[in-house]
């Protein structure tokens, strides 16, 4: 899980804690005039619940998912591709990380406008290969063990990797 995915879940567990709190606020006081709030902290709730369950369908097995992974060979390093649509955010940028394999937290190694092509050609070192395109991609900027290879080539020479 990226900072901005962390940023994203403490928002909704903050929607979560506030519709909460002002339900058992109004409960509480249990005044007529309060009722609306009530109503307000079962929405906020219920809010925050779908785009719970939103995120989490987007993060389903279905093929082809606007998230998934491709492992190092040795399955120690994971990278995650998020697809625009799986973004809880709407954005238009692809974005990967790398994390350790059963570690929660992950380091975002790429963010651009086209999907690169993805491949661990060892254990530590992750090769992408992407189109040139108007909107420069941020690439590498690497907290963890991996090697991040950014490599820019024209886009007419690029052909995408269909996924394994």
């Amino acid at each position: 899980m990226s900072i901005r995915e962390i940023a994203i879940a403490s928002l909704l567990l903050a929607t979560v804690v506030a519709g909460f709190l002002l339900f058992g606020f109004a409960r509480f006081v249990a005044s007529s005039r309060f009722k609306w709030v009530r109503v307000v902290g079962a929405v906020l709730v219920s809010l925050a619940a779908f785009g719970w369950l939103g995120w989490n369908a987007k993060r389903s097995g279905r093929m082809p998912a606007p998230v998934f992974t491709i492992e190092s060979p040795d399955s120690q390093l994971v990278s995650e591709i998020i697809e625009p649509n799986g973004d809880p955010l709407p954005t238009h940028l692809v974005r990967i990380s790398i994390r350790p394999r059963g570690h929660f937290f992950a380091t975002e190694v790429f963010a651009g406008p086209v999907e690169p092509n993805i491949k661990w050609l060892d254990n530590q070192t992750l090769l992408l290969t992407f189109p040139a395109t108007p909107e420069k991609p941020r690439c590498g900027a690497n907290r963890s063990n991996a090697i991040v290879i950014c490599n820019e080539i024209s886009a007419e020479d690029f052909k995408p990797l269909l996924r394994e």
